[in-house]
């Protein structure tokens, strides 16, 4: 069991590039897997510019030259990147960069004909992230039938910032599993003064694929997006978490066991003579039986009825384990 850890920058930047790569560069001290962007190039597509919301965004708007700067810098470090765009021309911008790695279609935007059109006329390679909290089975399935690819990853995650215990709804991670053959990821958005450790281990533990938080410089610090935003700190203690859960989570194939799981397993009650077996007689319920014995065997116990009515042959003495040698097959 894997699990790669995401971490968002969203809009705590607030439009400086020097934030941005710091937040990048703290993303890769603590061996994140993707550094994820919100990308708005065209504004005036997505809000009225009468409207609080088009002003407050405008300020914290970076260039495309910025991005694709910060990209870059990204994947020189050894980060892969993850790019939502809110706007087509940012869509069209993580299409074309060989910068981008993965691009994710907001559930906002799941059943955007238009956004899904672009994609699909791209042609593009790229995995695609599906945001779909807030959707319903229905949505999923017609962004999925939509889309001409494959490489898809369904985001689940409640989104509201921040995210109180009550409304996250973990066990959508569950049905999506169930419902979909496509890696499952859990963007988690507990308030940052909050353990979210319960949040995280439970997440695993139902087979997320992907672990997404949003981080930030200083935990606490008023900026925007910072709700459920953390700092290199929690970011090292989500590694321990993944690691601890992998650590338990072990192996899990039945036909395959560990070494302490084998040693265990020889514990297991073998069959042996409960008294003297003279060669030729019949093994039967009154001269063998079960006993835990420090020795191996080359039959197990569910060989007991094959063993029943065989002869013995060769004489067997109390006590000793029966193995494949002591009876005619």
């Amino acid at each position: 069991m894997t699990c790669k850890l995401i971490a968002e920058t969203a809009f705590t930047h607030e439009g400086d590039l020097d934030y941005l790569l710091e937040q990048i560069r703290i993303a890769k001290s603590v061996d994140v897997d993707y550094i994820k962007f919100q990308v708005l190039i065209d504004i005036d597509s997505v809000y009225s510019d009468s409207t609080d919301i088009y002003r407050d965004m405008k300020s914290k708007m970076l260039s495309p030259e910025n991005w694709i700067y910060a990209m870059s810098f990204a994947q020189k470090i050894g980060l892969k990147t993850l790019v939502l765009p809110i706007d087509y021309k940012a869509l069209e911008l993580a299409i074309n960069t060989e910068y981008t790695d993965a691009i994710e279609i907001h559930s906002i935007c799941l059943n955007d004909v238009l956004f899904l059109n672009q994609i699909n006329n791209s042609e593009t390679k790229k995995m695609i992230v599906l945001g779909v909290g807030g959707r319903t089975n229905t949505d999923i399935d017609f962004c999925i039938n939509y889309l001409n690819s494959d490489n898809l990853l369904l985001m689940s995650g409640f989104q509201s910032f921040p995210t109180q215990k009550k409304d996250a709804n973990l066990g959508k991670i569950k049905s999506l599993r169930n419902s979909y053959d496509y890696p499952v990821g859990y963007a988690d958005h507990t308030p940052w003064d909050e353990d979210d450790s319960l949040m995280v281990l439970t997440s695993l533990a139902l087979g997320v694929d992907y672990l997404e938080k949003h981080i930030t410089l200083i935990k606490g610090e008023d900026r925007a997006d910072y709700y459920s935003a953390v700092s290199k700190k929690e970011f090292l203690n989500l590694r321990k978490h993944i690691a601890f859960y992998q650590l338990i989570y072990g192996n899990d194939k039945l036909d395959l066991l560990s070494h302490k799981e084998i040693t265990y397993k020889n514990r297991e009650r073998k069959i042996i003579a409960l008294n003297d077996i003279k060669k030729g007689e019949l093994f039967s319920c009154s001269n063998i039986g079960y006993s835990v014995v420090d020795k191996i065997t080359s039959i197990e116990q569910k060989d007991f009825n094959t063993i029943l009515s065989k002869k013995a042959k060769l004489d067997i003495k109390k006590g000793d384990i029966i193995s494949h040698y002591h009876y005619k097959i």
